[in-house]
């Protein structure tokens, strides 16, 4: 019997003592902990790397597999510190992309270990060196924006660890876990630091032979050549968040190019980092088809000046992000032509249109001079077909006239539909790419109320009523019933630089969810003054506010603990737990609370889709509110236990449900890890 089906008979004979009442003990489980003789078992050696191994271990304890890291062999003591600091500062980072530290602890009170999940897969290296050998498998399961949409993961890790004022110093596709259901880790912060303190001394003197494979510069670089900035090859240089998003260029040019940016030996690649000697991803590979914008992105992250590299990881991020949905990117400084092609690609209809109403002008206009100048002596029928021409540009300039107002009409429905839809992505970016392209609308037709409008409504997302209130003065086309609202809430600011109070906030969410009308806007309004906000603050009522508003204000019962997290809702009139609306986040209202437990009580929330967001999320409770659609349950990736009622479920539905979530059958003596 393998461990993995003993691991597994071992959890139903737990839960059969439970239900039947059966053992020597009064309290079996209990007891069976207070005599185990060791907390780790089945130790199976997995990979070795700079000071440290790691093995596969069985918890005798959760009674789950882990990975559990061990300094090498005979490693001196002056190792000991920097090995448990590194434990401690991946333990501190609690994020879905980040590997999570289980237990830190002495083995035979010699020895210092840490656990860690333990998960299925490969490394970005591994895929990246099969895409290298054109393996066929590899190319199709991992394409090129499969890895963008990773590297995009692997940003909003560090953009958390950064938030936390962590820099990681050692990011590359070797330490970024790729898990067989699409999750994406990063590990090893075995060189991390917490920006403002002083070096660690009993660090300085470490060297990671896997880093530097043949160097002997111990204590003085730490970092791995190709992938490390500049100023980590100069210890006395400060590291700090740009030296990350050097690392993250680096990695961005592997997924482009499968090879790593600095090719040579160790000491060729320390030289050409210092030099700053790196060709663009484009013009290195011409006959990969690399895009020239992410060329451009990579390239300006991996800039020898940290002050000329992207300033933050969201900036980067937001270049990725840009170039998948269409659009130009800053880095590649793209021109009129390309800013055109671009347009073109997502508006091919318009353009298309207007291309053919140009050609049929001009080859009017060129027809009425031929036949001008071809007969001359006949006046009377050149006059009457210069009087029909002078009828026809008239015309035509009046359809010119209406195709302005309509390219008008489009360029701001365009910008106000894409702005919202990427809102939630970078509000601060977003919110001033929307108000550009309002203003330029309106350039355009100096007539169009409603982009005039939609300034202001912009302002008043963000709570720059001073602002909204002047645009509403001039033009509130469309916008009327927040004019008072706007006028009301401005008097309780001096000014547009600070946020309304959290009560005076939810109050102002109450008026405008009055009508469903405003729905869409209170999402973004909570979304905008969450990520703004100075201070910490409890969203719940703003919450229960816009859920009120979306559920048609009807009676349900909504319960949060908030010391456990736990919330409990309740009731036939709860359908629905994130916005219906087009224009919304398509997550789930929930996520703005810190979720760890979930039940619900026969609602008619009936998708797992109205979970999207939720990735604190650790326990569901459907005992008594049936989902469907269970497979979906993956894309919560913290979630780690499912309650179900016992024959709620047939059994291909449960096999439905994935593999990583354990399934506790209230009523039956028996459940599924």
């Amino acid at each position: 019997m393998s461990a993995e089906d003993k691991e597994s008979e071992n959890l139903l004979n737990l839960f059969d003592d439970a239900f039947s009442g059966e053992g020597i003990d009064e309290s079996p489980l209990f007891s069976s902990l207070q005599n185990l003789s060791e907390r780790y078992s089945q130790e199976e050696f997995l990979i070795a790397g700079g000071m440290k191994r790691i093995f596969k271990v069985f918890d005798t304890r959760a009674e789950r597999f882990v990975a559990l890291a061990k300094l090498h062999e005979n490693a001196p003591k002056n190792h000991y510190d920097s090995f448990i600091r590194e434990a401690r500062l991946t333990a501190k980072l609690v994020h879905p992309n980040i590997m999570t530290v289980h237990d830190i602890g002495i083995i035979n009170d010699t020895e210092p270990y840490f656990t860690m999940e333990l998960k299925n897969g490969g490394s970005l290296e591994d895929i990246l060196a099969e895409r290298k050998e054109r393996n066929s498998e590899y190319l199709q399961s991992f394409s090129r924006n499969d890895l963008l949409e990773v590297f995009l993961k692997i940003c909003d890790a560090i953009a958390f660890a950064h938030f936390k004022e962590v820099i990681h110093l050692d990011l590359k596709p070797a330490n970024i876990q790729i898990g067989n259901f699409g999750e994406v880790l990063v590990c090893d912060w075995g060189l991390g630091k917490i920006i403002g303190d002083a070096e660690d001394t009993l660090d300085s003197a470490l060297f990671d032979s896997d880093m530097l494979n043949d160097m002997t510069l111990a204590g003085h670089i730490k970092g791995t050549p190709g992938y490390m900035a500049p100023e980590q090859i100069d210890a006395d240089l400060a590291k700090n968040k740009q030296t990350d998003i050097y690392s993250l260029g680096c990695i961005l040019y592997s997924v482009l190019t499968d090879e790593i940016p600095i090719s040579g030996s160790t000491e060729e690649k320390i030289n050409k980092t210092k030099a700053g000697q790196i060709s663009k991803a484009d013009e290195r590979f011409p006959n990969k088809e690399i895009p020239k914008a992410l060329s451009a992105v990579a390239y300006k992250a991996m800039n020898i000046n940290a002050s000329e590299r992207y300033q933050s990881v969201q900036e980067l991020s937001s270049e990725v992000q840009k170039h998948l949905s269409g659009y130009a990117t800053e880095a590649e400084d793209a021109g009129f032509l390309k800013q055109a092609q671009l347009f073109w690609q997502r508006h091919k209809a318009i353009c298309n249109l207007t291309i053919v109403s140009l050609t049929l002008i001009i080859g009017l206009s060129f027809f009425f001079i031929l036949q001008l100048t071809k007969s001359r002596d006949e006046a009377i029928i050149a006059k009457k077909d210069a009087d029909e021409a002078l009828a026809l540009y008239k015309e035509e300039k009046k359809s010119l006239t209406q195709a302005r107002k309509q390219w008008s009409d489009d360029l701001e429905q365009s910008t106000d539909a894409f702005r919202y839809q990427l809102f939630f992505h970078d509000p601060k970016r977003f919110i001033k790419q929307a108000i550009d392209g309002l203003q330029k609308s309106v350039q355009l037709d100096p007539g169009n109320k409603l982009a005039h409008g939609l300034i202001g409504h912009q302002y008043f997302m963000i709570q720059n009523f001073h602002k909204a209130n002047a645009i509403f003065a001039e033009e509130p086309f469309d916008q009327e019933d927040l004019v008072p609202i706007s006028q009301k809430f401005s008097k309780m600011k001096e000014n547009d630089n600070k946020l309304l109070s959290i009560e005076d906030f939810n109050v102002l969410l109450s008026e405008i969810t009055y009508t469903r009308r405003r729905y869409y806007l209170s999402e973004r309004m909570i979304e905008w003054d969450q990520r703004n906000r100075l201070k910490k603050a409890d969203y719940t009522e703003s919450v229960k506010t816009v859920l009120n508003a979306v559920n048609g204000f009807k009676h349900y019962e909504f319960k949060l603990e908030k010391k456990t997290q736990f919330l409990t809702l309740k009731g036939q009139n709860l359908t629905q737990l994130k916005l219906p609306d087009s224009f919304g986040s398509a997550k789930s209202l929930l996520r703005y609370l810190p979720l760890k437990s979930l039940k619900l009580v026969n609602t008619q929330v009936m998708d797992p889709d109205q979970l999207a967001g939720l990735h604190s999320l650790e326990k569901l409770d459907l005992s008594q509110n049936k989902m469907r659609n269970l497979k979906d349950l993956e894309n919560l990736s913290s979630l780690k236990e499912l309650i179900v009622a016992e024959g709620q479920y047939t059994k291909r539905e449960q096999n439905k449900i994935p593999a990583s979530i354990n399934v506790t059958i209230l009523g039956s003596p028996t459940a599924r890890r």
